[in-house]
């Protein structure tokens, strides 16, 4: 647990410490609790892709989803979490076809677990997003970057953080499809709930930055996309 929660905080250095040991300590264990197993794996996995160590993380997070399949079923809650983590791990190797196989198999999952209207369906929701948004798919992309902006601001609010994450996304789509005015306006809207919340990862704000410096650039406001850039 103290593993999962350095991963949560980007402390992705003691996190692999803690998660290898317990790792090995499962590995010992007799019977072995495969269903700890696969979660201590499916965090490493995720461990291993934010070090950009992706052939660490595709072995990791396909042995996780093995021993979930065979312990629980390919049904199980449990599996969305690798699924995720095996759709975003091909994102970064740039298989849009097999992320969005596996992000939909999570939303599929997520679904029948939590129900249509549950907000943690908005994660795989801007997932499928951007994989859609890399291939092309620009009506995809909307489609579920609008889903997931529904999602958490009933659930949290307009002016959450979270909400400001997909707007980030929609910023970005809003540039792909030719829309440099609605892009800056989306990044304003996310920088201003950036700047109102307490606290607000900065790489969050650097993604919404880089959406206002390029549509600044296209609009040719050359000083202002230096500035934010």
């Amino acid at each position: 647990q103290l593993g999962e929660a350095r991963l949560a905080l980007g402390q992705h250095s003691e996190a692999e410490k803690l998660l290898e040991q317990t790792r090995t300590a499962l590995e010992k264990q007799q019977p072995v609790d495969g269903v700890q197993l696969a979660q201590t794996l499916c965090s490493l996995g995720f461990v291993y892709l934010a070090a950009g160590r992706l052939g660490n993380c595709e072995r990791t997070l396909e042995q996780a989803l093995q021993i979930q399949e065979q312990t629980l079923g390919p049904q199980n809650s449990q599996l969305i979490q690798t699924l995720n983590g095996l759709g975003c791990l091909n994102a970064a190797k740039s298989n849009h076809e097999l992320a969005r196989t596996y992000h939909s198999r999570a939303l599929s999952l997520s679904e029948q677990h939590l129900g249509s209207q549950h907000p943690d369906l908005a994660k795989t929701l801007i997932w499928i997003g951007e994989v859609a948004l890399a291939s092309g798919a620009l009506t995809e992309s909307q489609q579920a970057l609008d889903r997931a902006l529904a999602l958490r601001e009933l659930s949290l609010g307009a002016s959450h953080p979270l909400v400001a994450e997909v707007w980030s996304r929609t910023g970005q789509l809003a540039l792909a499809q030719g829309q440099p005015a609605r892009a800056l306006s989306i990044g304003a809207r996310a920088m201003a709930i950036y700047n109102q919340a307490r606290e607000c990862p900065p790489l969050a704000m650097a993604d919404v930055l880089a959406v206002a410096g390029e549509a600044s650039r296209r609009l040719h406001r050359y000083r202002g996309a230096d500035t934010i850039t």
